[in-house]
């Protein structure tokens, strides 16, 4: 962002047949004062500014030289390289060009949660890091939930800081307890105040609202395919697995998973090693063939899926939008899994 003061305060002045001296008497500063505006060595502090502008009758905006449609463009265009960057794993750019974002637009809340998201994945490569971030972390955090007020930004932000507050919970003198994660927890609207809930209902009749409760039915599947990931590991955790997976699969009987692609794939990976934990060596090898068939299927999509299952019919979905698509391919991560 190219700010223009100075040369705009020097034009405004000429315009109106002023000298230097003459308008600092006007705005009664010193006329040492405006000469350096007009150098480009100083701009005036936030009240200055906006006497300059209501002086000359404009907008601090056009006093800056701030063009709207150039601003728009630019942080469309930080956020356009977050995702690209992030989509290539490139996670120490993403910080880089996020830093430079905020410093650009310190206003823009749609930056600084990005910031405050890339910082706090590259601040959990270890309990050290994790906590060297803590401060910052928590300013950003303060910062957009104590002035933004557009409810999305918000309660991202405030998921965010509950991953990482699970995180500081288990490392020992955080000061971060399960308690901080309730308070956040509980100023986070129910489910059934979310957006893709109320869309069914007040979307108007027809194609509209058709197409709002395909995408909750596509919601509520990811949701419950991101549940599935954070069963505990005892006995039981392999009928859950298989409730769930076949709950998902009825959704989605054409196997056109969607969003809930990565996570499907990883919950009948664990069902595999479930099964072949208890003896059922047959089971364990059909579920595995059908989670690494899901993966190349997946692997092989070069950009968007369509949905051909009844209740998403029509519906699609970009491949870089799919949270944890990003980095090695899927087919490689979920062969970790196996026991």
């Amino acid at each position: 962002m190219i700010i223009n003061f100075g040369e705009n305060v020097r034009r405004l002045r000429i315009d109106r047949g002023l000298t230097q001296e003459r308008l600092a008497e006007f705005l009664g500063i010193s006329f040492q004062a405006v000469s350096k505006w007009e150098r480009g060595d100083t701009v005036p502090d936030l009240f200055m500014l906006t006497t300059v502008a209501a002086f000359f009758d404009v907008s601090t905006d056009k006093l800056l030289g701030i063009d709207k449609r150039d601003q728009e463009r630019e942080i469309q265009e930080y956020i356009d390289k977050y995702s690209s960057l992030w989509q290539q794993a490139r996670y120490e750019d993403v910080l880089k060009t996020m830093k430079e974002a905020v410093r650009s637009y310190p206003a823009e809340f749609s930056l600084w949660v990005r910031y405050l998201n890339i910082l706090l994945w590259c601040g959990q490569k270890s309990s050290e890091s994790a906590l060297s971030i803590k401060n910052e972390a928590e300013a950003v955090y303060s910062k957009i939930t104590e002035h933004c007020t557009v409810d999305s930004i918000r309660i991202w932000a405030k998921k965010l800081m509950c991953r990482y507050y699970k995180t500081l919970c288990n490392i020992e003198g955080s000061g971060i307890s399960q308690e901080r994660i309730s308070e956040i927890l509980d100023e986070m609207p129910l489910m059934q105040n979310s957006r893709d809930y109320l869309a069914c209902s007040f979307s108007q009749s027809g194609e509209d609202k058709e197409d709002a409760c395909k995408k909750a039915i596509c919601e509520i599947a990811y949701l419950l395919s991101s549940i599935g990931k954070e069963f505990e590991d005892n006995d039981r955790k392999g009928e859950k697995l298989k409730s769930l997976t076949d709950v998902i699969k009825s959704i989605y009987p054409d196997g056109d998973y969607g969003k809930s692609t990565v996570n499907m794939a990883y919950m009948l990976m664990e069902l595999s090693n479930y099964y072949e934990r208890t003896g059922e060596n047959e089971k364990a090898q059909e579920t595995r063939d059908e989670a690494l068939s899901i993966t190349e299927t997946f692997d092989r999509i070069e950009n968007e899926i369509i949905h051909t299952s009844r209740l998403a019919e029509g519906l699609s979905v970009l491949k870089k939008d799919i949270p944890m698509a990003q980095g090695r391919p899927l087919t490689e991560r979920v062969k970790d899994l196996v026991n």
